[in-house]
């Protein structure tokens, strides 16, 4: 396997790993209890305190096969010898 795809690989697995570990930070979060407490009551009556959460989020990943020339604006390169940085 050449240095390039073990690289590659090696990216690829470190990528997973955090993805992995960013869901259970958000799954752990989501729990019931991150949002209602515990019932207390008083006489006739129970209070249960509820709170909001909001999340968002996004993921991505790519690669790029552009080239910039020396004019410094970009240029599809589809050359066989063309560099990308994949």
């Amino acid at each position: 396997m050449s240095d390039t795809t073990s690289h590659l690989l090696t990216l690829a697995e470190k990528r997973e790993e955090q993805i992995a570990s960013v869901l259970e930070k958000i799954y752990a979060a989501a729990q019931s209890g991150a949002v209602y407490s515990e019932p207390v009551t008083s006489g006739n009556y129970t209070v249960i305190t509820a709170s909001e959460i909001a999340a968002g989020g996004g993921f991505g990943s790519g690669c790029s096969s552009f080239s910039t020339p020396a004019s410094g604006s970009p240029r599809f390169s589809r050359s066989a010898g063309g560099s990308s940085q994949c």
